[in-house]
């Protein structure tokens, strides 16, 4: 690979881990769904959590809690090949501290990925980590412009 590319990728690296972190929500360890998927989630939607949030740079990514209990996440990462964009759809639900998201998995079945949250700032910052994991990813709320997740 030139020396150039290697630049363009590992200057790129951050986005599109952050993007793959959001889109697949921590969801494996070993091969194996670390939350298993529920009938129904257990808890329900939090009104201080109910909004738009967007992760805080490098992401590119904007997550819609809704009071319904439904969500969408749409994310863009720049990668060599050009912009990567997707959307998720699911339910969210909350029970003590865990913010629980469900969703279709890549093979159609129902997968849940569980995060420890809080919340910072007065309630403008979210911060999401995964029980055992260093990982943490903080969203803002209400950045400007407007929600385009509907």
């Amino acid at each position: 690979m030139p020396r150039e590319r290697r630049r363009v990728v590992a200057r790129r690296f951050p986005e599109v881990f952050a993007l793959c972190l959001t889109l697949m929500g921590l969801g494996c360890q070993g091969g194996e769904p670390i939350a298993a998927a529920p009938e129904a989630l257990v808890g329900e939607p939090k009104s201080e959590l109910v909004g738009t949030w967007t992760l805080r740079p490098p992401g590119g990514a904007t997550m819609e809690l809704r009071a319904d209990g439904s969500y969408a996440i749409e994310a863009e990462a720049g990668t060599p090949a050009g912009p990567m964009k997707s959307r998720v759809e699911g339910r969210w639900a909350v029970k003590d501290r865990v913010l629980a998201m469900r969703r279709p998995g890549p093979d159609g079945a129902p997968f849940t990925a569980e995060y420890d949250f809080e919340l910072k700032v007065g309630g403008s910052e979210l911060v999401l980590s995964r029980q055992g994991s260093k990982v943490r990813q903080t969203y803002e709320k209400g950045k400007p412009g407007g929600s385009s997740l509907r």
